[in-house]
């Protein structure tokens, strides 16, 4: 995989780059998405949804929510996407778990300039989403986002602390207590 980057950092030095690939850096440059789509559309239909707030049984008052939820980019914009992330968030709601999701405010983690060789981009992009992260203040991060689980940590050190966000299918054993799932409907669609 090294060769390959080192081969598209090449292309990129020399403005080699085809249009769409130049595309994509452009849209993460103007708009923090790599879909070319107005920044302000991240996420929109995460307002038509419940606000997460943090249980009053678990968490006191004041206490910010425990967990922030890192959608990532194509929940954020593609429909089908979205749909998973809005019954995952069910389902944690369901279950009585403290989060918040980044909404409108939610950046790219610069993982599609880091594939196409751009590193200076992806350094600027991935600082961005870490101080975005940071000025949460929450104390974990869970993530469906591939890019993000697999791009922020290990290639920025550092940037979550020395852990790594947990991918959502790996949720925490804390969440699963006795009733806290329920189904509400049939598995025969």
């Amino acid at each position: 995989m090294d060769y390959v980057l080192d081969f598209r950092r090449a292309l990129v030095d020399e403005n080699r780059l085809d249009e769409q690939k130049s595309g994509v850096l452009q849209a993460l440059d103007r708009n923090s998405n790599p879909y070319r789509l107005p920044s302000h559309e991240a996420a929109a239909w995460l307002m038509e949804l419940p606000t997460p707030r943090p249980s009053r049984s678990r968490r006191g008052a004041d206490e910010p929510p425990e967990y922030l939820y890192w959608i990532g980019c194509a929940a954020a914009y593609d429909e089908r996407s979205s749909a998973a992330v809005r019954a995952t968030m069910d389902l944690l709601r369901a279950a009585g778990v403290d989060f918040v999701t980044l909404g409108p405010r939610k950046p790219c983690c610069g993982e599609p300039a880091k594939r196409l060789g751009e590193e200076g981009r992806f350094q600027m992009l991935a600082m961005v989403a870490i101080e975005t992260i940071r000025e949460t203040a929450r104390a974990k991060v869970v993530t469906h986002c591939p890019h993000g689980l697999n791009t922020l940590p290990p290639r920025v050190p550092g940037c979550l602390g020395s852990r790594s966000p947990p991918c959502i299918t790996r949720a925490p054993a804390s969440w699963s207590r006795p009733g806290a799932w329920t189904s509400t409907g049939s598995a025969d669609r």
